[in-house]
């Protein structure tokens, strides 16, 4: 069974082991080079809820079964209450699929 002065012996040699380690680690990491540099601001698009419309299924406002721009901005304060900050239109024009539809 250790005795006391062999437990206090055995703690005071793992601090200054500690305090050794330690000292050395600062020492390095204050001796490397500068700090990153500081991260740019996002712009708002990078940031922000972007919802597509598919603008002849979304919402038709005169009956006749498809879609119109009136019926996109009927619905514009539901985009602002969900947080959409922008909106995306999908074409509506047809395509020679040269580019796969847009």
């Amino acid at each position: 069974m250790p005795t006391a002065k062999t437990l206090g012996i055995a703690l005071a040699v793992l601090v200054g082991l500690g305090l050794v380690v330690g000292s050395v680690t600062w020492a390095i990491l204050a001796t490397r080079g500068p700090a990153p540099p500081e991260l740019k601001p996002l712009d708002w698009w990078e940031n922000a809820v972007i919802y597509q419309i598919y603008p002849r299924s979304f919402k038709d406002s005169n009956g006749d079964g498809i879609g119109d721009l009136k019926g996109i901005t009927s619905k514009l304060e539901h985009f602002i209450d969900a947080g959409v900050g922008a909106i995306w239109l999908s074409p509506v024009f047809v395509s020679p699929m040269v580019d796969f539809g847009y």
